[in-house]
């Protein structure tokens, strides 16, 4: 089914932070699943003090972006994230971003700049959910468990999930958890229940691509209760991305390890010039 027109389409909701008149440039923030472009409460004062503009999304069906309509879940949720994403790019005048990914976000980043590598200046993604063998598809029993869980936290009250998470990931900064929290009672879980949440092209072609068209990538993980194994890193590394491992860091690494995480991104933003 081809892509909805720009003008036809609801676009989605973003929040803007910086002063685009004298920002170093422009990040561009996509979330992970059951998140919000309100998730990023530490990470973007720290980047606009530090002279960027920046634009975190609400992903389709997070936050404060349109619900999720069923002609476009048979399409794929992840092929129309990544519409949305080159919408945003090519609507807001960003002039050559970074894209900045988290998780299923990082997925969708990456894919929307393999197709518009001529308008990113880079991508940085934070433990996306990437196999071998290459596969664009979640297991039905993965969605089901992430359903369950998802279903479980909304069942729960602000307070209650927020004291559960901080047990859990005592690293977490309060802002972090508030905005984590709040932001389950605003996903749709029609994406998970419809179970395509990630780009339909295999990531090894997509990070392949972007090393063709020279726009670095820098993959960040942790080495605790990961999407991306040992095996995925080194493939990922010989294909030409840039992977940094943060020991002490789970599936969150910004959150769980805000120091080194900020380290390394800030390195490889200093590369690009």
């Amino acid at each position: 089914m081809a892509a909805m027109p720009l003008a036809d389409r609801p676009t989605v909701r973003e929040h803007a932070a910086g002063t685009a008149a004298d920002a170093r440039g422009t990040l561009v923030l996509l979330h992970g699943i059951t998140d919000s472009g309100r998730c990023w409460p530490d990470a973007v004062p720290r980047w606009t003090q530090a002279g960027w503009r920046v634009l975190a999304c609400d992903a389709r069906g997070h936050g404060d972006s349109p619900r999720w309509e069923r002609e476009e879940l048979a399409r794929g949720g992840g092929d129309v994230m990544v519409d949305d994403a080159l919408d945003v790019l090519e609507r807001e005048s960003c002039g050559r971003p970074v894209v900045i990914g988290h998780s299923m976000g990082a997925a969708v980043g990456v894919a929307a700049a393999a197709r518009a590598h001529d308008r990113v200046a880079a991508v940085v993604a934070e433990d996306p959910p990437w196999a071998l063998p290459a596969s664009w598809e979640l297991s039905a029993e993965r969605l089901a468990d992430l359903l369950e869980a998802h279903r479980e936290l909304r069942s729960r009250g602000h307070a209650a999930r927020v004291a559960r998470q901080r047990e859990q990931t005592p690293g977490w900064s309060a802002s972090e958890l508030d905005a984590w929290a709040v932001a389950k009672d605003q996903f749709d879980e029609r994406l998970l229940i419809a179970g395509d949440v990630l780009p339909s092209r295999p990531w090894p072609e997509l990070v392949a691509a972007l090393r063709a068209d020279r726009v670095p990538l820098l993959l960040i993980t942790g080495d605790r209760d990961v999407e991306v194994g040992q095996a995925v890193a080194a493939e990922a590394a010989r294909l030409g991305a840039s992977v940094v491992r943060i020991p002490g860091a789970g599936h969150c690494v910004r959150r769980d390890r805000p120091g080194p995480y900020h380290a390394a991104v800030d390195r490889f933003l200093r590369t690009l010039g």
